[in-house]
């Protein structure tokens, strides 16, 4: 955890998925959905993100404590999202013209975290209230950013590619 909030710094979206021919998407910013907007002022605290370095010390032993906590109550209780309210991993789900579908985790990723370091291989998701529930690769003129222009298709088209090709190696090689 100290490794990844001190050394995965990704300048934006655009540069994890590799394109760097127009202006980038920032971080918090898809083609679908803009959640810097939906911020108080529009920008998102990098420096307090449980997504990205860097992070102050303070944070980042904050988060390692309440990440340990968490762990222990998951292990010793199980995962019952419906016991405890909005404890169930949201997000949103890409669907891909050949029908494949990827889920991106939006709440819940230190639960996932955990989840997965448990062994558990499925579980019960739910959307997001606060991104779109389905995006479809065959709707990207509709996409937000597409739309208003901030995004062409082919940086869409690169970012949204980028959640079905890779599988967690681009954020491992970048803080190893």
């Amino acid at each position: 955890m100290w490794k990844f909030l001190n050394d995965f710094k990704p300048s934006s979206i655009s540069q994890l998925a590799g394109y760097n021919e127009d202006k980038e998407l920032p971080l918090f910013t898809y083609p679908w959905v803009d959640f810097n907007s939906r911020s108080e002022n529009g920008v998102k605290d990098v420096l307090n993100s449980r997504f990205v370095g860097p992070s102050s010390t303070e944070f980042i032993q904050s988060e390692y404590a309440r990440t340990l906590r968490l762990y222990k109550n998951i292990k010793s209780k199980g995962y019952n999202p419906y016991k405890f309210p909005n404890s169930k991993i949201g997000g949103t789900f890409l669907k891909n013209e050949n029908g494949d579908i990827r889920f991106i985790v939006m709440q819940g990723n230190h639960r996932m975290a955990i989840l997965a370091h448990l062994g558990i291989s499925s579980l019960s998701v739910r959307a997001c209230s606060k991104s779109p529930s389905f995006v479809n690769e065959n709707q990207m003129d509709s996409w937000s950013e597409v739309k208003c222009g901030n995004c062409s298709r082919d940086h869409a088209q690169k970012i949204f590619d980028y959640f079905f090709s890779e599988k967690g190696h681009t954020v491992r090689d970048l803080i190893l």
